[in-house]
């Protein structure tokens, strides 16, 4: 049975004159996670309010002073480049500019004195697009990406009992060492709203609204590395990589062919005009009818994608990232690449602590902000930080149960808004059940309610309910005697009000 962890609670909800703030702050393991929930607004507001200190931190010091040294010109022509070659969705400009509105009611300086005005949405979003202006615009010369990442499956882990043949990564996440940086590493954890989204966390900063490293509720994850060949033409819009990889990842079904996996990353990697040359390490839900692989992109060139089969010096059932391209370029030399291959050659089956060990041992480097490790099995997410003295990977990492952060049991959602605290609880007898259980609900008023039962990977299984009820109590069974056993969750929907729980069927 897994402890669950400790929480220091440190803001749950405020209310101020523009609304309730959908967010919590908390101390977990030792890190700092954001739980935010409702629409892209909704989300960015908590997300202003809750760390904008951080926000403010990371684009004064990290951005103005350090990248740009501390030049005003140098920041507008970067801004000035974002604005001519980016295009961002209405979605993340929203939520950017309610991010700010947050950030100003929680009282919060948006003065910076260098640019000589407020920051604004424009300047939040810049901080989302960093690896692709890294590559593609002047003055950030001094911005240092890398990263590496593992993942090992099937017969490299089918020896040990605790992974028995189920997939898991782990991947360093090579950035500048600052100390912006380092004081403002936050996991978030994002409840969209939306019907078309799903649950999943962000492994980053304050103030970054892309997916750098990011896993939903499906257990579909995507991690992204610097590629070593920029090459792009500016011949139409580019548009951010981090927003096209949550795109990926927070859709729940990116690419409309009924089920959430890691095709949708690499559809939404490939319907989008890059400029940044990127390796991307995906990895799946081993019940899924998808692959583990990794895509190979940058302007020019393209997209390619590289799996198990592709690998030439790797052994085993693994993949390997570094950031040099091993498929949409002929391989140039790499040392951390050949040194994890040449660990794997000695000997091909992976433990949870020797993925860990291979990874720091043969592909580290000097310096990295996160080490990160998602156990697909145990649904389990180990995360290590730096501070600005000691790298990620020489810290014990904080262990994550991610169910727990995807469906808290207590603090988060009992405070959502008024409307649903107008509502009881969905909630399901027995749990676990075999074959057939009763979920039951009590609405206050006339409304159109929808009851929807979703699988592991994200795909619709029944929708019970589907139409207009008046107030009252409601006990829907549901006969799930031709579905495997697993893990379900079912979902109501009701005139602003929306709740996910967790079921567990044993036969």
């Amino acid at each position: 049975m897994k402890k669950k962890a400790m929480l220091i609670f440190l803001f749950i909800v405020t209310i101020n004159a523009t609304g309730q703030v959908n967010g919590r702050i908390e101390e977990n393991n030792g890190k700092q996670v954001l739980t935010v929930w409702g629409t892209h607004a909704e989300r960015g507001y908590a997300h202003g309010y809750l760390v904008g200190q951080g926000i403010k931190d990371i684009f004064d010091n990290y951005i103005v002073n350090y990248l740009c040294q501390g030049s005003s010109l140098a920041y507008q022509n970067l801004r000035n480049f974002f604005l001519a070659y980016y295009s961002i969705e209405p979605k993340y400009r929203s939520e950017a500019e309610a991010l700010i509105r947050g950030m100003r009611d929680n009282g919060i300086s948006l003065s910076n004195q260098i640019i000589g005005r407020d920051i604004d949405a424009e300047d939040v979003l810049i901080c989302s697009a960093l690896p692709d202006l890294s590559q593609t615009s002047k003055g950030l010369e001094k911005m240092k990406l890398g990263c590496s990442s593992i993942s090992s499956w099937g017969t490299s882990t089918l020896q040990d009992t605790s992974l028995a043949s189920q997939l898991i990564i782990t991947r360093l996440m090579d950035w500048d060492n600052h100390f912006a940086l380092c004081q403002n590493h936050l996991l978030i954890v994002h409840i969209p709203a939306e019907e078309d989204e799903q649950r999943w966390i962000s492994l980053a900063f304050s103030g970054f609204l892309g997916s750098l490293s990011g896993i939903n509720e499906s257990g579909i994850g995507a991690f992204m590395n610097v590629g070593n060949k920029t090459e792009f033409i500016t011949d139409s819009l580019f548009y951010p990589i981090l927003f096209t990889l949550r795109n990926g990842i927070e859709m729940r079904d990116y690419n409309l062919d009924s089920s959430s996996d890691t095709d949708d990353i690499l559809d939404a990697v490939r319907q989008r005009n890059r400029s940044a040359a990127a390796i991307i390490h995906t990895v799946v839900n081993l019940g899924n009818d998808s692959d583990p692989m990794i895509i190979e992109c940058n302007n020019v060139k393209g997209v390619i994608i590289r799996k198990r089969t592709n690998n030439t010096v790797v052994q085993g059932e693994n993949l390997l990232a570094t950031n040099h391209f091993r498929l949409l370029y002929t391989p140039e030399s790499c040392n951390r690449y050949s040194g994890v291959a040449d660990s794997l050659q000695n000997n091909v089956n992976i433990s949870p602590s020797r993925s860990w060990t291979i990874l720091t041992d043969a592909a580290g480097v000097g310096w990295n902000l996160h080490g990160i490790q998602y156990n697909e099995s145990a649904r389990e997410l180990k995360w290590a930080t730096s501070t600005v003295s000691i790298p990620a990977y020489l810290q014990s990492p904080s262990v994550f149960d991610l169910d727990d952060l995807f469906y808290p049991e207590t603090g988060v959602i009992e405070a959502i808004s008024t409307t649903e605290q107008q509502f009881n609880l969905a909630q399901n007898y027995p749990n676990p059940f075999n074959p057939t259980t009763s979920i039951r609900y009590d609405i206050p008023k006339a409304s159109q309610v929808t009851l929807t039962i979703y699988n592991m990977n994200g795909q619709v299984v029944e929708r019970p309910v589907n139409q207009k009820q008046e107030p009252g109590f409601y006990s829907v069974n549901w006969d799930a005697r031709n579905v495997s056993t697993g893990v379900y969750f079912y979902q109501i929907r009701a005139e602003g009000f929306q709740q996910v729980k967790k079921m567990l069927l044993i036969k």
